[in-house]
């Protein structure tokens, strides 16, 4: 795992400032190459060939072509043995790898790479830049392009090392209160975007080809379910294996969910010796104790087993730190503790295989369960769902029944959930992304200035057709709703708090259910054997039941989430407020001050889930644009 940048012109210092700039991601070694027509940076953190002969940048044998690339790719050896009669290998390192398949595939070397990587390829033959981002978008990268200046990095604190204009794309800031990330190619800041996953760039002529490589299709296969368990555990396990290669120490995640502990089990029949494990947990009785689960995992699987415990104090006050190192706001709460699991972790290894990723390939989510059981009920009994009745009925039940009523919440949900579940993006919508309704969003974000509301109104739009493009298929329901957070919801949230919040700390993540090969499997298989009855990951469970405790094979799906409304009464409301709130504060001035207060200074807990998103962005805003300060 590494950190690139670079750029379309000559300049060693700029560049050596931008690699200074990510650091946290490669202290271990640096490198550049800088011509007339191109400027390369690379920071190295050493994980395969720690001696010199793994520095980068890294040249083909003529000095032609030049790399600089962030990640790993597993299959290297393979590749290494196809070309090795053809070309000379200097190093033991993939890098190496991707520099001959590119000699000899050109821009078609992508489809031979299996692992996550961003990297840049120079050719100074075709005076043409070559960039790629893994399949999955595992690993980031960022670029910026305007008269005639082309730069890119691993992470944005990189590209802003160069003076560029620091301004908040308002369409974006209105995605974020919509998703609590910004989906790609956007980002924050106006003028930098996100390269896909799965697509590429070529700079040539300063004119620049963006294209896609690789695509996920659900093609459903008609075969016993002894074949899918037989073929996903070979497949899982080779993938595991695969990513087991390493020269520095190795270790794993363990939250006590299937996905991680799937892992965890997989890699001690790999291993010859204990896996050291990393779980966290929290001062609270707030949130189901994932630590006892882990334990359970720990114990019957023999691992290295370490628990850290996060507290609220901890959580404000690393809060700004995690911003920074995510560029961007992402309101996914489970960053902090992850921050705190790394840092712990970097003590005894670095690199780490997580979990992530299954949920997307064999249906975790809450969505994928109401969302299939509802459609297939709706089919089954229309009338009930239009019934003017039906709906009366709900809304009755809800009126008369009491705030403080255990159901109370899920009658609510019914009130809002039938009405729209003809229309599956609103459905998808109402059950993920909760923070703010369409009309708060626009009374939040309603300044009186013409073009912000213009801003906010195309956004709006890109928001719908964006979630919509993605229920526009013959596939499965479920099938769909799986398209959609893997493609969406994974890189631009999960994987992205996960490379940026494990790099802070200079340990690599590595996702094994993300192989693209075991990906592609995945979308083979039938609908039934992933959501089975009531049951989520039907088809994985069964495939670990013998290697996992009953006890989590048979619990109930539990995200990695901290108590967040203890976090809030404890610290974050009112540090929210006195950041959005001060009179002299800068932030306030991209928000209808009225509405926000109201917001910040509800009693109830009406608007909690709102309070982390805001506070975030009012956070970033100090960081990166208002006092311009590096942590």
């Amino acid at each position: 795992m590494c950190g690139i940048c670079g750029f379309n012109w000559e300049d060693k210092a700029l560049v050596k400032s931008m690699a200074d700039a990510i650091l946290h991601r490669g202290p271990d070694g640096h490198g550049y190459y800088v011509d007339k027509n191109i400027s390369l940076g690379h920071r190295r953190l050493s994980i395969i060939d720690l001696s010199a002969r793994g520095k980068q940048p890294m040249y083909n044998q003529d000095g032609s072509i030049c790399i600089v690339f962030n990640g790993e790719i597993y299959n290297y050896k393979e590749i290494k043995q196809k070309l090795e009669n053809k070309y000379k290998f200097f190093s033991e390192t993939d890098t190496e790898a991707i520099i001959h398949a590119y000699e000899e595939y050109g821009e078609d070397c992508l489809q031979y790479l299996n692992g996550m990587f961003a990297f840049a390829i120079w050719d100074s033959r075709k005076k043409s830049l070559f960039l790629a981002r893994d399949r999955i978008g595992i690993k980031p990268l960022y670029y910026y392009f305007k008269d005639g200046k082309f730069i890119f990095g691993s992470e944005i604190k990189a590209i802003l090392e160069y003076p560029i204009s620091r301004e908040v794309n308002i369409s974006s800031l209105y995605q974020f209160l919509t998703f609590s990330y910004i989906p790609y190619p956007a980002t924050l800041f106006k003028d930098i975007y996100k390269l896909p996953p799965a697509h590429y760039i070529v700079l040539k002529d300063n004119k620049l080809k963006i294209k896609k490589y690789w695509d996920i299709a659900y093609n459903e296969i008609n075969k016993p379910l002894s074949y899918y368990t037989e073929e996903l555990f070979n497949r899982f396990r080779n993938s595991v294996e695969m990513q087991l290669m390493s020269d520095v120490p190795l270790g794993a995640y363990l939250s006590g969910g299937l996905d991680s502990s799937s892992i965890v089990a997989m890699m001690s029949s790999l291993m010859d010796r204990p896996v050291t494990t990393f779980s966290v947990g929290f001062e609270s009785d707030e949130v189901i104790n994932e630590l006892y689960y882990a334990k359970k995992v720990a114990d019957k699987l023999n691992t290295n087993h370490n628990e850290i415990i996060v507290n609220p104090d901890d959580a404000i006050k690393i809060l700004p730190k995690i911003i920074w190192h995510l560029d961007e706001p992402i309101a996914n709460p489970a960053s902090i503790p992850l921050y705190f699991m790394s840092q712990a972790a970097k003590k005894k290894m670095t690199v780490v295989l997580t979990g992530n990723g299954g949920d997307e390939l064999f249906a975790g989510y809450k969505q994928h369960k109401v969302i299939s059981l509802a459609n297939n009920h709706y089919k089954k009994y229309p009338f009930l769902f239009d019934s003017k009745l039906s709906l009366s009925f709900i809304n009755t039940f809800n009126k008369f029944t009491p705030e403080k009523s255990n159901y109370k919440k899920y009658i609510n949900f019914l009130s809002k959930f039938l009405p729209i579940l003809k229309h599956m993006p609103s459905a998808y919508n109402l059950l993920v992304y909760r923070n703010f309704t369409d009309d708060e969003r626009i009374q939040l974000l309603e300044t009186g200035n013409s073009s912000t509301n213009l801003s906010v109104k195309q956004a709006q739009n890109l928001s719908k057709n964006l979630i919509g493009s993605f229920f526009n298929t013959k596939n499965n329901i479920l099938n769909q709703l799986l398209s959609i957070d893997l493609k969406l919801l994974l890189p631009e949230d999960y994987l992205m708090v996960d490379d940026k919040i494990n790099m802070a700390n200079s340990i690599e993540s590595r996702v094994p259910f993300l192989d693209h090969t075991l990906v592609e499997f995945a979308a083979t298989i039938p609908v039934k054997y992933k959501f089975n009855g009531l049951t989520g990951k039907f088809i994985l469970k069964k495939t670990m039941k013998n290697l996992l405790p009953k006890e989590v094979i048979q619990r109930k799906k539990y995200g990695f989430t901290p108590p967040l409304t203890l976090w809030i009464n404890k610290h974050l409301k009112s540090e929210a407020c006195n950041i959005l709130l001060d009179s002299d504060s800068e932030v306030k001035r991209y928000f209808n001050h009225k509405f926000l207060k109201n917001i910040l200074t509800d009693n109830t807990k009406k608007h909690y889930n709102k309070i982390l998103p805001l506070l975030m962005f009012g956070q970033w805003y100090d960081l990166y644009l208002f006092n311009n300060q590096n942590i």
